[in-house]
């Protein structure tokens, strides 16, 4: 991989990065000390919240600089962003395209007994209406003679499922190991549950925000999947011949 292709992949982490981070309700400027255009060896993303500086990440490096150790928790979450990003842009950029009929625009990320994870590009129009560029990835399971693939498993830019449906299904991971959807919703709801109540005395609150933010990773919708079904957040229905009724008799 030549320096013109490294640039590109710092380029799309800094781009991608900043985005998220704005997504999160982050105030993000990039900025590049060298003041030479284009010049990505010094690229630094300085990011604010309410009004203060929080931190400055240089991407190139990975590394992050902070000043207060209270941020330490905040912190380690973005890290945790920047290396996500990382990984995906890197393994992208080093695959090679699929060598099947239709699906050439699908890169090959990782193969194993006859098992395929794989991705493609894709660019979308936020509610901003600015142009957003993402993975969507997908597994499949090759055909006989490898000519071909069936049973795709689909997971939008969700890397995080994509990668454990795939070591799944090709028997890397031991399935009985792995905790389902429905398991993750209830632990999920539960934790809901012990915020509401505010049982922290023991501190177990970081505990329960580290497993919930995992698996919202794993389920990104996964509050709207819960409110949905939940009768607490279902709006009674109102019935207009109830309401014309009662308006009479009031008169």
């Amino acid at each position: 991989m030549d320096k013109g292709d490294n640039i590109a992949i710092w380029q799309a982490i800094s781009t991608k990065l900043i985005y998220r981070l704005r997504m999160m309700g982050y105030g993000v400027t990039s900025v590049n000390t060298s003041g030479k255009e284009g010049n990505w060896d010094t690229e630094k993303i300085c990011v604010t919240k309410d009004g203060r500086d929080l931190c400055d990440i240089n991407c190139i490096e990975g590394t992050i600089t902070y000043h207060h150790a209270s941020d330490q928790e905040e912190i380690d979450s973005i890290r945790d962003l920047m290396n996500n990003i990382q990984e995906q842009e890197r393994i992208f950029a080093r695959a090679d395209p699929m060598q099947v009929e239709g699906l050439e625009h699908y890169k090959v990320l990782a193969e194993y007994n006859n098992v395929i994870l794989a991705a493609c590009e894709s660019e979308s129009i936020n509610t901003s209406m600015h142009r957003v560029n993402s993975y969507q990835y997908v597994t499949w399971e090759k055909d006989n003679g490898g000519l071909g693939v069936h049973s795709g498993n689909y997971f939008s830019d969700n890397y995080t499922g994509a990668k454990e449906n795939f070591g799944v299904r090709s028997g890397i991971l031991r399935k009985s190991k792995l905790l389902s959807e429905t398991e993750m919703m209830a632990i999920y709801s539960g934790i809901v549950k012990l915020e509401d109540n505010e049982i922290n005395a023991d501190g177990s609150y970081k505990i329960y925000k580290q497993i919930k933010e995992k698996i919202e990773n794993i389920i990104p919708d996964i509050e709207a999947r819960i409110y949905r079904n939940d009768p607490r957040f279902i709006e009674p229905e109102v019935i207009e011949e109830d309401s014309e009724i009662y308006d009479q008799e009031i008169q």
